[in-house]
């Protein structure tokens, strides 16, 4: 049976709008050609069109341990998906994230269907918002918006991990070298850090 996104886990469920900060790592996948895709489809075909999208990227984020926070289907489609909350993984969260967009890359160049995928990591807000009577659990943090952001001036068959101190995570630099996919790797020294880009 599926599981219904943004539910709270079972002890913040009954604890109205409560939550903590918690460093933990952000993976945002967005599909910039979807609405040239569906151009001409009536809206239950585009529908379906964007849950096929989403079945492709969704299973890496679960089997890495992530979490699905949200699906955007305005604008620019995306997922939206948390490593580290509600469940920690301690210490490790930002090589399940870039694992896990590691390998959508791939599914995605293999089915020739554009996306960009950005992952972050650092101090987020995690746990319930909105009011008493309609609650969502999700992140909200300069890092979110940072990740948002940085998505939103990728070019398409891109994938930039960023994050505090990144440069000195050798297991992820380790994890993006020895992949298929680290194309034209290159440091990027923009604001708000450094990040790194791999062409898919």
């Amino acid at each position: 049976m599926a599981e219904f996104i943004n539910k709270p886990p079972p002890e913040e469920a009954t604890h109205g709008l409560t939550g903590e900060e918690k460093y933990i790592s952000v993976l945002i996948a967005r599909l910039p050609a979807f609405y040239s895709m569906a151009e001409g489809k009536s809206p239950l075909e585009s529908t379906n069109l964007l849950n096929g999208c989403f079945k492709k990227v969704v299973p890496p984020i679960l089997s890495h341990k992530g979490r699905v926070d949200q699906y955007v289907v305005s604008v620019v489609p995306a997922v939206v998906a948390r490593f580290g909350a509600p469940i920690p993984i301690v210490e490790r969260r930002i090589v399940e994230a870039v694992a896990a967009a590691l390998e959508i890359g791939q599914i995605m160049k293999e089915a020739s269907l554009p996306v960009t995928l950005t992952v972050n990591r650092g101090l987020a807000y995690v746990g319930n918002i909105g009011t008493e009577d309609r609650i969502q659990y999700t992140i909200v943090g300069p890092m979110v918006n940072e990740a948002f952001s940085m998505s939103a001036r990728q070019k398409p068959d891109t994938i930039i991990v960023m994050g505090r101190k990144i440069e000195e995570d050798t297991e992820v630099l380790s994890l993006i070298q020895k992949s298929a996919l680290a194309i034209n790797l290159r440091p990027l020294w923009d604001e708000p850090g450094p990040a790194y880009q791999l062409t898919i």
